[in-house]
């Protein structure tokens, strides 16, 4: 997967990308590229004062979803459960019912922005993991006066920014468990996640997407004389859109005569294109490659973004 992806940044494109982390990956192969800042719905991720914070942390667990570390997160709040058994641990995220997790929990699944705010407004902390681009969670988890516990490393750090108010630990599950021992032991958590919403009311999205359209605009109005035409290798040719046709429906065999995309003059490449016999798969898939989850659950679209 890295490895197409690492493809299409040669591809001779500008980028966009979200946060500055990605900018910086995608400069790696001289790839020219601009970002925006993360921002939060302040619309629907706010302080609500009549809530009174319960003995509760929370999880963004999405198991089907690689760079959010689920289970380095089970190991940790195994391990927190262990010094706080009188706390609830919720999980959101995904449906995790199937999932063998060693200790109590509440197993929201995929909840919808409301409720998901009603989750942040009773919990006192929430680990949020991720292993490349950071999550949208953190600034969202301020806003609503929740104190978001967090893997250190570049690609968070770049993205939300040197935030006081995030606990950074290493990515070791003892870590982040400490980490959130020492927000559940503070006296004062309550007064610390009124003063984290307050000083989160400047975050929302509106200085983004000034941004992008300046960028929008700069790049299509602007003579970039420096950068170089795309190199005929790395131009999107027959390959490239077989590929992308192959994960369309629909698509049949290079033997049929009959409902193909592909042209006489274009031959199927020989990568073992078959049709997924996965129950809800959508079209063909590439070496029996299944297409992503949430893909077959419509729901999953709000967090599956996230």
């Amino acid at each position: 997967k890295s490895v197409l992806a690492e493809n299409t940044y040669r591809f001779g494109f500008y980028g966009i990308t979200a946060g500055r982390w990605l900018t910086k990956k995608v400069g790696e192969f001289d790839m020219p590229a601009d970002y925006f800042d993360f921002g939060a719905d302040l619309d629907i991720y706010k302080p609500k004062g009549d809530v009174t914070k319960k003995k509760q942390i929370c999880f963004y667990g999405r198991p089907v979803t690689e760079r959010r570390a689920f289970e380095i997160g089970v190991l940790a709040l195994a391990k927190f459960h262990q010094m706080h058994p009188d706390y609830k641990i919720v999980f959101f995220g995904w449906d995790v019912s199937d999932y063998d997790i060693p200790f109590p929990y509440e197993n929201r699944g995929i909840v919808n922005p409301a409720q998901l705010a009603e989750i942040y407004h009773e919990s006192e902390a929430c680990l949020v993991l991720s292993l490349t681009n950071a999550s949208l969670l953190p600034l969202e988890l301020l806003a609503a006066g929740c104190v978001p516990v967090m893997n250190d490393g570049d690609n968070n750090r770049m993205v939300i920014g040197e935030n006081p108010d995030i606990v950074y630990t290493l990515d070791s599950p003892i870590e982040l468990a400490h980490g959130l021992d020492d927000v559940v032991t503070d006296p004062d958590i309550e007064a610390r996640c009124r003063r984290i919403s307050k000083r989160a009311e400047s975050s929302s999205w509106d200085a983004s997407y000034e941004k992008f359209e300046r960028i929008i605009l700069r790049e299509a109005t602007t003579q970039k004389a420096s950068i170089p035409p795309m190199p005929p290798w790395s131009r999107p040719g027959p390959f490239w859109r077989t590929i992308w046709t192959s994960c369309s429906p629909p698509c049949t065999s290079r033997k049929s005569t009959s409902n193909t995309r592909f042209s006489s003059s274009t031959p199927a490449p020989k990568i073992g294109l078959r049709r997924s016999s996965s129950p809800g798969s959508h079209g063909s898939s590439i070496s029996g490659m299944r297409p992503s989850p949430s893909r077959n659950f419509p729901t999953a679209e709000y967090a599956s973004r996230r």
